[in-house]
Formats: structure tokens, sequence, C-alpha cells
């Protein structure tokens, strides 16, 4: 009755362990999620204060623009026209943009989720603590009597522990990146009052976009990986020595360089687009520069010398 008591005790003691990891490890995720709900009315409001003032701004330039070319009445009205669908569909974005960023989050989250076997949440603590239960079920298998055979068992445990601790990390700085970005970015929404200034608005959607596809495939890595680790663990939890030690640390090397590159390389599919694009847009600029700078030093009828 004592040994099942005590049995009972160590598994409770265990288990309480293991739920203290997991709150420790997803607090600051947590934390940081509410925190940006409690930013997003403010954000708001000061993004609709500036997509008005930019919106007036193009308002006052569009009329100048039309009396200088003294526009007749149908370009006067189709140019008001087009300016009413501008703004109001940016303005309507701006309003919905918390709503539809969460959808977008969210959705890519249940989509990885449901691939990977994981559900709809990410526990940096699993990984925590299976560098935990590693590390001592090292301690249970080595023998204190010979401390030259114990040296390198508890050093590859320790760094297996280190590493899942670091993939842990990723985890969680990703999930804090997509609040951050999801709830203070939305002040970018407010440059959609303006035609010169409605890319950084685009942008906002297309960088949510990105970290939602980051976590999806965080959720896919992180679903195989920690299945294939524990499979591991239970396999070798028997007859677990500095050999055995060595394919666990391989295997969570492998892991944490795939969940630190993957997700920025899918991402990049989604971000890397208009950025590339408009880093070819400035290339070309400034090649005409260089060409009209040349013509301009040779003169028009003069071949520009290499």
């Amino acid at each position: 009755m004592s040994r099942f008591s005590g049995g009972r005790s160590v598994s409770q003691a265990s288990s309480s362990f293991d739920t203290r990891v997991e709150f420790a490890a997803s607090g600051e995720a947590r934390r940081t999620k509410y925190a940006g709900q409690t930013w997003a009315n403010t954000i708001e409001q000061a993004a609709a204060n500036l997509f008005w003032l930019l919106a007036t701004i193009s308002l006052g330039w569009t009329c100048i623009s039309m009396a200088i070319k003294q526009s007749d009445l149908v370009e006067i009205v189709a140019e008001l026209c087009r300016f009413i669908m501008f703004t109001g569909f940016f303005f309507w974005l701006l309003l919905h943009g918390a709503t539809f960023s969460n959808a977008i989050v969210k959705s890519l989250w249940q989509i990885g989720g449901d691939a990977g076997g994981t559900g709809q949440s990410i526990y940096p603590g699993d990984l925590i603590t299976l560098g935990m239960k590693v590390y001592k079920q090292t301690l249970q298998h080595v023998s204190f009597l010979q401390p030259e055979s114990i040296v390198a068992p508890i050093i590859i445990a320790v760094i297996i522990l280190i590493v899942c601790a670091l993939i842990a990390v990723n985890m969680i700085l990703l999930l804090c990146a997509a609040w951050i970005v999801l709830y203070a970015g939305l002040i970018f929404l407010g440059f959609g009052g303006c035609r010169w200034t409605s890319e950084m608005a685009i942008n906002y959607y297309r960088t949510v976009l990105g970290v939602g596809v980051s976590l999806m495939t965080m959720q896919l890595i992180i679903g195989i990986g920690v299945q294939f680790l524990q499979d591991l663990v239970a396999s070798t939890s028997q007859t677990l020595d500095a050999s055995q030690l060595g394919i666990l640390l391989c295997a969570v090397i492998i892991l944490a360089v795939i969940s630190h590159r993957l997700p920025h390389m899918v991402a990049g599919m989604v971000v890397g687009g208009g950025h590339n694009r408009s880093q070819r847009r400035d290339r070309r600029h400034r090649d005409d520069d260089v060409v009209c700078r040349r013509h301009d030093r040779h003169g028009p009828g003069q071949p520009a010398k290499r």
C-alpha cells in the first residue's frame, strides 16, 4: 500500500512538473496575445485618424489636378467615383483588419495542426518535457560507481535538453511575432487612405499571410518531429546508453535546423513576391538613370562609351 502511494506521489509530482514547464514555456506567447488584444482599439483609432488625414490630402490633390487640367464634368465624376471606391475599400479593410488577420492566421494554423496531427495548439513545453525526460532517464541508467562512464551520457543529455529548449524558444518567438504583427501592425492600414501609400496597407496583409504560413509550416514540422522523438525515446528507454543518446541528439539537431529555416523559406514565397518585385523595379529605375546620364554626358548623337 505504501509502495502504491509512493508511486502515485511520484507520478503526481512528474505531472505537476510537466504542467509547470508547459505553463512557463507557453505563458509568454499567451501574455503577448492578450496584450495585443488590448492594443487593438487604440491602434485602430490611431490608424483611422491617419487614414482620413491621408484621404483628405489625396482628395485635395485630386481636386487641384482636375482644376489645373480644366477637366469636364464626365472626368470629374469618374475621378470622384474612383476615389470613393478606393477610399471605401481600404477603410473597410481597416475596420475589419483585426478580424480578417486573426481569421487568416487561425485558418492556416488549423490547417497545419490538422495535417500534422497536433490540433489547434502548439505546445512548446512538450519539447522541453521531452528533453527533461531524456535527461532523467539518463541519470537513472548511469552508474555513479564508475565516474569515467557517466560524463559522456550526461553531457549528451544536457545538450539534448538545451537543443529542445532552443526549438521551444523558436516556437514561442514565432507565436509572439504573430500576435505583435497582427495587432500592432494595424497602424499600417491607416496608410491605405492615400494611393501613394496604399502599398503599405497591402503589405500588412501580405506579412500576416506570411506569418500564418510560417505557423502552419511549424505545426507540420513539430507534429512530425515530436511524434518521432517520442517514439524514439520510448523505444530506447530500457537501453539508454551513449550510442542511443547520440542518435537522439542527431534527431533533435535536425529538427532544430529544419524548424528554424523551413518556416521562413516557405513564408518567403508570400512576402518575397512583393519584395522581389520592388527590387526589380528599383533596379530598372537605376538602369534607366545610368542610361540617361550617359546620354547627357556624350550627347544625343554619340554612342555611350563603356
